[in-house]
């Protein structure tokens, strides 16, 4: 959890569904008072479950018990130019994915669904909670083909 996350729009989602629960996985590491005061509200939900810091190896078990997986980031300043890894790992993890519209993002849009508004978040959500196709498109973001090909050959 540090400045790029959108904490807002996570509580916004948070608040609008209160029967969803949103899963937080990761150390703090938020440096702007203003972030981390909207980390705390959002906390403070009942549906909003902050697990801290995991060990690296027990990530993919998080990632099989969520029916969506989110990057909500901040579309502003600096944060607009990031690229988040996780996305792979959310991708050969098999779930439906939703993330903020970051140009490193977009490129994926094929594969993932892209949210702007509070809105198109939600819908988004619902979507891929109701879909089942997302382990057909993550096949080939799974380390063996990203490494060895399409045919699993090193040729």
């Amino acid at each position: 959890m540090n400045d790029k996350v959108d904490f807002e729009l996570l509580e916004s989602i948070a608040r609008a569904k209160p029967l969803w629960s949103v899963i937080l996985v990761g150390p703090l590491s938020i440096r702007t008072p203003e972030f981390r005061g909207n980390f705390e509200k959002l906390r403070q939900l009942p549906n909003v479950h902050h697990l801290g810091f995991r060990p690296l190896e027990t990530l993919p078990n998080y990632v099989r018990g969520l029916d969506v997986c989110l990057m909500c980031y901040r579309t502003d300043g600096w944060a607009y130019y990031g690229y988040p890894l996780k996305l792979h790992e959310y991708l050969a993890g098999g779930k439906p994915v939703v993330g903020s519209d970051l140009p490193s993002i977009r490129v994926f849009s094929g594969v993932i669904s892209i949210a702007s508004t509070v809105e198109e978040w939600q819908s988004a959500i619902e979507a891929g909670l109701n879909d089942n196709s997302a382990l057909e498109s993550a096949s080939e973001y799974k380390w063996p083909v990203r490494i060895l090909g399409k045919n699993g050959s090193t040729d």
